[in-house]
């Protein structure tokens, strides 16, 4: 099984790796996140 993710434009990371991006993006229920 290939887990890598692959986008149209090119990107490619470890799915595991997108899916951890993606939610560090996502705000916290407090309207905060953990980004700088």
């Amino acid at each position: 099984m290939d887990r890598t993710y692959r986008c149209s434009c090119g990107f490619h990371a470890h799915r595991d790796r997108v899916g951890a991006i993606n939610i560090m993006r996502q705000p916290m229920a407090d309207g905060n996140n953990l980004s700088a």
